[in-house]
């Protein structure tokens, strides 16, 4: 096992992709990751201590590794090794341990639709990396995956991307995550994950006994949210849908641009789900009664069933314009007011770019055009071949 000092952690494995490429698991002392299209896994333990309580549950031998290499500073390696071998033999974080030995869904390997097995469990070197087939390696990198599906899924009508069922995504999180008791860093997280999937069944109602491979795994999340105490709420009415905001020029004959342009959708900069990631955002500019007027029209994504598109205040940039962007049936648009002088700008300043007001992208390190290919081409892939119950349903 190769072990590598990063900063104030522990690096194991492979180094992790960009954001959008892989999924992330939050464990107590370390954040485990696997990437979507498969391949070997990675980690970073920044709390040896608090790690060594589950992390060799999921990659046997770790914390007697992390010991050698001086992970647990001036705790004897030795002592650390000898109590963490001690704990393997008893079983590890015995709660998500046993959880995920027993969950009814998703814990077996080889279970289709599962997210378990398959990609990522290769032997590399004689060793097992994450997600080989112990159960809490299995629960992890499910939650990851499904973790990764509800940040990143690229719904999108230009491409042929159907929305996921946000049921099974957030009965596939719960159910994961509770699996997971004991080794996440919060302790609120399988909690969080049966809110929302309890949301998620008030708003579309109950997966019906029978209604595809997501029953079963709908029926355990249900149960799951029964032991914490709750219900499931019957199905809510309908949300008005966004197309009350249709822009007050529909219907009107636009003037002839004096110019144009487009740009491509950067899904990384924006939440998923607001707009399609494979448009672009079209602009341009005509003189009407008051001056110039910048229009800008973007696709919206896709929802699920008769969903209500999420709130955003969406926000679309070209030169130093801003245009405040209002949903209309399958699309955004607004316009504003720019002075002649735009229409000088050179074609390099007068790019398109879009923001959500109180959506910082910082942390997703915006990437351009390249980001929604990667998407595109990941869920084309895993529609074609899918491992959990939310992707086979959206066949």
């Amino acid at each position: 096992m190769i072990v590598r000092r990063d900063g104030d952690g522990w690096h194991l494995g492979e180094p992790a992709g960009a954001p959008w490429l892989v999924g992330i698991v939050e464990g107590a002392g370390a954040t485990l990751w696997w990437p979507v299209e498969g391949g070997a896994p990675g980690a970073l333990v920044w709390d040896a201590p608090r790690a060594s309580g589950w992390i060799d549950a999921v990659w046997p031998g770790t914390t007697a590794t992390l010991a050698e290499a001086g992970a647990f500073g001036a705790v004897s390696g030795a002592r650390v090794a000898d109590e963490a071998a001690g704990a393997g033999e008893r079983g590890a974080a015995p709660d998500a341990a046993a959880r995920g030995a027993g969950g009814a869904a998703g814990a077996d390997a080889g279970a289709p639709g599962s997210d378990s097995g398959g990609r990522g469990a290769e032997e590399r070197d004689g060793e097992r990396p994450y997600g080989s087939g112990t159960p809490l390696a299995d629960a992890a990198r499910r939650a990851a995956l499904a973790g990764w599906r509800a940040a990143w899924w690229p719904a999108s009508r230009v491409a042929g991307i159907p929305a996921l069922d946000p049921r099974l995504v957030a009965a596939e999180l719960a159910v994961a995550r509770a699996e997971l008791d004991g080794a996440l860093d919060d302790e609120d997280a399988a909690a969080r994950a049966l809110a929302g999937f309890s949301a998620a069944v008030a708003r579309f109602g109950e997966i019906e006994p029978g209604d595809g491979t997501g029953a079963d795994l709908a029926a355990r999340a249900a149960e799951l949210l029964a032991e914490h105490g709750a219900e499931l709420p019957g199905p809510a009415l309908a949300e008005t849908r966004a197309d009350d905001f249709a822009l007050a020029a529909a219907g009107r004959a636009a003037p002839a641009p004096l110019a144009a342009g487009e740009s491509p959708v950067d899904p990384a900069s924006l939440p998923q789900g607001v707009v399609d990631p494979a448009g672009v955002v079209a602009w341009s500019v005509a003189i009407g009664a008051g001056g110039a007027v910048l229009s800008v029209a973007v696709p919206a994504a896709p929802q699920f069933g008769d969903a209500a598109p999420p709130a955003a205040d969406l926000r679309a940039r070209v030169a130093d314009a801003e245009v405040p962007l209002a949903r209309g049936g399958d699309a955004w648009g607004g316009e504003a007011s720019v002075p002649p002088t735009f229409l000088a700008l050179p074609p390099e300043r007068r790019a398109a770019a879009l923001t959500v007001v109180g959506f910082d992208p910082a942390a997703r390190e915006p990437g351009g055009r390249g980001v929604a290919d990667d998407l595109i081409r990941i869920a084309h892939a895993r529609l074609a071949a899918p491992e959990s119950a939310s992707e086979r349903e959206a066949r």
